[in-house]
Order: structure tokens, then sequence, then C-alpha cells
């Protein structure tokens, strides 16, 4: 693959939907004086549920506070990252930010690890180079995503990962499969959607800069699995394959469930269906 980004497509994305319904009431429908399940207030978000959550009824507009475990989205999450903690926001698209700053500051600490285990398995010099860059970018990232979350008054939780001693080989291929080759490539790709279509100015300049750095990173990834693949014998190789295959099926569909029209607009998603269509190209085009 050379220069995949360019011709095809970081971010985080995952399905947000409405806080709205009730117990006794179907989805977007509203049942007065009966109290809210949190299934209903927090929504499965990307196949995850709501661990927790809480509402502060007075305020204007309400302030629903929705914790999940594991965080949603797409990205490089590290080896050991824990539940995220509660991740509150006004507002979908103030939750969303969040989440994209949580995911951010994670991806630092997975590619450092990835950059050091690189070295200590003799990695060609580049990649570990490239790594440690990737590293710095996700830094400058987490800064700016952290900062538009809180303009829009959401809160960003500190990233706990759990030391794990050194990985075999073939653990840092599967890795480098899920969250580089599919889950990176995938938000390097919603990420060039929403710096042209988000309805805010500044997020959408936010997003081409990231979407540059992040196209960049899936291209590592793939530069990576040829390594990996060198490395590994054919059973490997197998089983690196059939967990790349299990992840894109996954995100497929995780995807189903439509964001917020808000969402959409503001941050440029895209909606279920062309999300559901941009998989299927990415399937044809980079992962058969």
């Amino acid at each position: 693959m050379k220069n995949m980004a360019v011709g095809i497509l970081t971010a985080t994305f995952c399905g947000l939907a409405a806080c709205s319904s009730t117990p006794d009431a179907s989805p977007g429908q509203s049942a007065p004086g009966v109290a809210p399940t949190i299934d209903q207030l927090c929504p499965a978000l990307g196949g995850t549920t709501a661990a927790d959550c809480s509402v502060d009824w007075a305020a204007t507009p309400e302030f629903i506070n929705c914790s999940y475990s594991p965080p949603c989205g797409t990205g490089r999450r590290p080896a050991g990252l824990q539940p995220a903690p509660r991740l509150a926001a006004r507002t979908p698209s103030g939750r969303l930010l969040a989440e994209m700053a949580y995911l951010e500051a994670a991806s630092v600490q997975a590619f450092v690890v990835l950059a050091r285990e690189l070295e200590e398995y003799g990695a060609p010099p580049r990649l570990c180079a490239a790594s440690r860059r990737a590293a710095r970018d996700e830094i400058r990232h987490a800064a700016v995503m952290g900062k538009l979350a809180e303009r829009a008054d959401s809160l960003v939780g500190a990233v706990r990962v759990e030391r794990r001693r050194r990985r075999t080989l073939e653990a840092l291929a599967v890795e480098n499969a899920v969250e580089g080759c599919v889950g990176e490539t995938y938000g390097a790709a919603v990420a060039r959607i929403q710096a042209k279509r988000a309805g805010d100015r500044r997020f959408r300049g936010v997003m081409m800069r990231i979407a540059a750095d992040e196209t960049r990173h899936a291209d590592l990834s793939f530069e990576l699995a040829r390594w990996f693949d060198q490395q590994l014998s054919p059973a490997g190789r197998r089983r690196v394959r059939d967990a790349r295959n299990r992840a894109v099926h996954e995100l497929a569909r995780s995807v189903r469930r439509a964001a917020p029209g808000s969402v959409v607009v503001t941050l440029g998603l895209p909606t279920a269906d062309q999300a559901t269509a941009l998989i299927d190209e990415l399937r044809r085009s980079l992962w058969t």
C-alpha cells in the first residue's frame, strides 16, 4: 500500500444516540413521571453499553454523565487500557469530543510502548522512529481535542493503562492489525470526511491537520504489518489475519447505529449508511 490515505481517505467515531426514552416508552418516545433507565439515558455506543450514569435535571439543558467501559470509538488503544472514567457532557457533540480527546491521549501510550517493543525485537530503525513521531502527534491531538471538549463543557478523564510484560511478536502484530490497520485506518477516513463537512469551521481546520497525521499513522500500520508478516510463521500470519477480519466485522456492526443529526452536522460525521459504505470501500481496497 503506497500513500493509502491520499487515495482513499483520525479521529474516533462511535454511534451516539440522543437520551430521550423512559422505561415504559419505545425509543424516541417519553413517558412523563417515569424515571428513565441507564440504557435509555445512555444508549449503547459502538456496541458498548453504559456502566453508569447520572443526570443533573436542574441544569439547562440537562447534564447527562455517562460512563462507558471500554470507551467507544476507533483508534490505536494500548494494551491494558483501563475502563474509561466518567465522561460528562451537556450535549452529544460535547460527549463525542470528550471521547475523542480520551482516545487520543490513550494513543500516546500505545505508540510509546510500540516503539520500545519494536526496538527490542530489532525492527528497522525507520519503523521505530515513525512510531515515536506518531506518539508526539497524538500528544498534540489530545491537547487540542481536550480544549475543544472543555469549550463544550465536557470533562475528559485521565487515561489509565495497566502495565504489562513484554508481549510476543505475534501479539504486537495482532494489536497492529486491529488497532492500526482497521481502527486507525477507519478513523483517518472519517477524519477526512469531518475536515470537509463539519459545520464548525474551527473544527474543520483541526480535523484537517489531524487527518493528515492519522493518515500517516495508518500507512505506518500497513508498513508494520508487512514487517510482522516476514517475522511470523504461516500459522501466526493466519491468526493475525483472522483477528483483523473479526475487527472489521465488529466495526461494521458498530456503525449501524446512527449519530444524532446535531452531531452529524456540527462535527461532520458520516451517517450510518455512509459509514457502512465507507467500510465496504475499505474492505475492497485495503482489508481483503
